[in-house]
């Protein structure tokens, strides 16, 4: 980054809750490699650590669900299941649903 001519740059982290485990140790990590690499301070650093109600974030997920939504007919749309997962699921869990 430094190379590239970067001043400022955002961690985003793509935990939307603040956890100690989770993003507090990935920011500890990142911190360390400022120190390492850029001991300068020649980067600012701005960190995005918490966003699940930030309101362009609600409203991105509820147009992508209206849109999807919209693919199936109106008959259809009150037995559609959605899933929301925080945490990744592999197909073959999310295949054994049956409806």
């Amino acid at each position: 980054m430094k190379s590239d001519g970067i001043k400022r740059a955002v961690a985003f982290s793509q935990y939307p809750q603040y956890s100690c485990s989770t993003t507090g140790s990935s920011l500890n990590e990142l911190y360390r490699y400022i120190r390492k690499f850029d001991t300068e301070g020649s980067i600012t650093w701005s960190v995005i650590d918490r966003w699940p109600t930030h309101p362009g974030l609600v409203k991105a997920i509820a147009g992508n669900i209206r849109k999807c939504l919209d693919t199936y007919p109106v008959s259809e749309r009150d037995g559609v299941v959605l899933l929301f997962s925080a945490h990744s699921l592999p197909m073959s869990v999310v295949n054994r649903y049956v409806p």
